[in-house]
């Protein structure tokens, strides 16, 4: 099955540092760039997690909208994670798999807020940045084998 990589909008694709000539809904397109490279080496598929999609949902003006700023495969954004009132973004990408996926998923998390548990698939962008460099190496690090340690803790936890 193909890697995923969970994907927030603010901080991660947009950060502080990037002003867009127009101030409406625009993402950094050399963030983007570093996210189709990740993509294209992993090839991996992309869930949402980002705020946007509360009022939107997933709707083609999101995709259009990672299109117009660069994303090069749109047909790997394969959904979002569910909205889930007085929940952390952990539960929310936990939800995601137990709903949508078979067998032990191999995943990033690129985001810009703390995950707890998940804290360890996690590439926490610094928000005023935004995905950087940096960034990018250690997503290529979970996703090329460090993603796998958190089913093996859960089923720890499970046992005890």
């Amino acid at each position: 099955m193909n890697p995923l990589i969970f994907l927030d909008f603010d901080g991660v694709l947009i950060g502080d540092d990037f002003r867009p000539t127009v101030p409406v809904r625009h993402l950094d397109p050399s963030r983007i760039d570093m996210l189709n490279t990740l993509v294209r080496l992993y090839n991996c598929h992309i869930v949402l997690t980002t705020a946007w999609r509360h009022p939107m949902g997933l709707t083609q003006e999101i995709v259009d909208v990672l299109v117009r700023d660069g994303l090069k495969e749109p047909e790997r954004i394969i959904g979002q994670t569910p909205y889930l009132p007085g929940q952390s973004r952990s539960a929310e990408i936990r939800a995601w798999l137990d709903q949508n996926w078979k067998g032990t998923p191999n995943f990033v998390i690129l985001d810009d807020l703390e995950m707890d548990d998940l804290r360890h698939l996690l590439v926490r962008c610094d928000p005023k940045v935004g995905f950087s460099d940096e960034d990018a190496i250690r997503a290529i690090q979970i996703l090329s084998g460090a993603g796998w340690a958190w089913i093996e803790d859960e089923e720890d936890k499970g046992a005890a």
